[in-house]
């Protein structure tokens, strides 16, 4: 009778350990678990003389487009051009910017249903990309590495 109750209550709390462990019910290869970002957003930690917006749009069920665009008095002085691919390793944050020849590649390394971190450790500046959809529906991008971090708000555009 004791082996039965200790199997049973072993059983309730493997179950409960899968059941509340979990981050997402999403598999982390599926772009869906990451619907949450697909718009138009614009940044709110700004300083006064600038602006920056970031957009996502889905292109196919493995691949999405992002742009990310900084202007300085309505002058454009910075832009990204980002994406997230799915392929068979897994799901990938990649970007393009001036300072670089091609593409950047970060691997989702994390993610829940309002969250995802994506790393690249071989890369000089970020190394770590996350991003987070706050309870009050702002969106905390943080990028980060070598100690060094930077955090962009933003909010969507209605």
């Amino acid at each position: 009778m004791i082996q039965k109750s200790a199997l049973l209550l072993c059983g309730a709390m493997l179950l409960h350990a899968c059941l509340f462990s979990k981050k997402t019910t999403t598999h982390p290869h599926d772009l869906a678990a990451l619907e949450w970002l697909v718009g138009n957003w614009n940044r709110v930690n700004n300083k006064p003389d600038r602006t920056a917006r970031e957009s996502w749009e889905k292109i196919s069920a493995t691949e999405w487009k992002g742009l990310g665009v900084s202007l300085k008095n309505g002058v454009k002085t910075f832009e990204e051009q980002l994406k997230l691919v799915r392929d068979a390793d897994g799901l990938y944050y990649e970007a393009l910017v001036p300072e670089n020849k091609s593409w950047v590649r970060f691997k989702l390394t994390e993610y829940s249903n309002h969250h995802f971190i994506c790393e690249n450790p071989a890369h000089d500046f970020p190394k770590k990309i996350a991003y987070t959809l706050k309870a009050d529906g702002q969106l905390d991008v943080v990028i980060s590495g070598d100690g060094k971090s930077q955090q962009f708000v933003f909010e969507r555009v209605k």
